[in-house]
């Protein structure tokens, strides 16, 4: 005799099918891959602070600063001011203090816990890091008076930072800071945009005085005889 009480057998799910049972794995593999990219986020950040530092160090080094020569001495002058028609002005080259201040200050922002993950720093900051590493090998270069591979270097490096502008591009800078030390430092044009955040006025039409171009039947009422004339017939426009 069939038993009433008896429990029907449960159907049985197929794991590749069980949205459940497939998002298991796929946890524990994010779980898994965590440690290894939050490795490789620090390893970034370290790598800018180093390459901040020897690029500034080659900087320095280069200026003649250490008692050797400077770069606009090397190769019998050929870096002078004066050496050719389009070389830039001595007053040119101070724009590199205000780079590699830039540079400090980003190496120092990205550092910070909450820049680890980011997604943009991530997208660029090797990026930085190479430049900069390029930077000090030019230097070197010219320091030993090697001016022909000066040029490949040169040209590799911007290479490298139109692709770092480019990335950049691709996602918008957030707060105040990033796009002064990071756009601003790598020469992205536009990065800084001071927007107005205060909300609009309700019932104002866009003009160049920025006041409302209507009135209303009380205020024409109050502003004389032609505000009112002009009420009656039903125009409450401002002159």
């Amino acid at each position: 005799m069939h038993d009433a009480h008896a429990t029907t057998p449960s159907p049985q799910t197929d794991p590749q099918t069980d949205p459940q049972t497939r998002a298991q794995p796929d946890r524990a593999e994010e779980r898994h891959r965590a440690p290894d990219r939050r490795g490789a986020d620090v390893a970034r950040q370290v790598a800018v602070v180093v390459g901040a530092v020897l690029s500034a160090l080659a900087g320095w080094l280069g200026s003649g600063a250490a008692g050797g020569p400077g770069q606009q001495e090397v190769g019998d002058g050929a870096l002078a001011a004066d050496a050719t028609p389009v070389a830039p002005g001595e007053p040119a080259f101070t724009i590199w203090s205000v780079i590699y201040a830039g540079l400090f200050a980003y190496a120092v922002w990205q550092a910070l816990p909450s820049r680890r993950a980011d997604a943009r720093q991530r997208r660029v900051g090797w990026l930085v890091v190479a430049s900069m590493l390029l930077n000090a090998a030019w230097i070197g270069v010219v320091q030993a008076e090697l001016l022909v591979l000066s040029v490949p270097v040169i040209v590799v490096l911007l290479a490298v930072l139109l692709v770092a502008v480019a990335r950049l591009g691709e996602r918008r800078a957030s707060g105040v800071v990033e796009p002064v030390v990071l756009d601003g430092t790598l020469g992205r044009p536009g990065a800084v945009r001071w927007r107005s955040t205060r909300p609009p006025r309700a019932g104002l039409r866009a003009g160049s005085s920025g006041r409302s171009t209507h009135s209303t039947p009380r205020e024409a009422c109050r502003r004389g005889p032609a505000y009112r004339d002009a009420g009656r017939r039903g125009h409450y426009h401002d002159t």
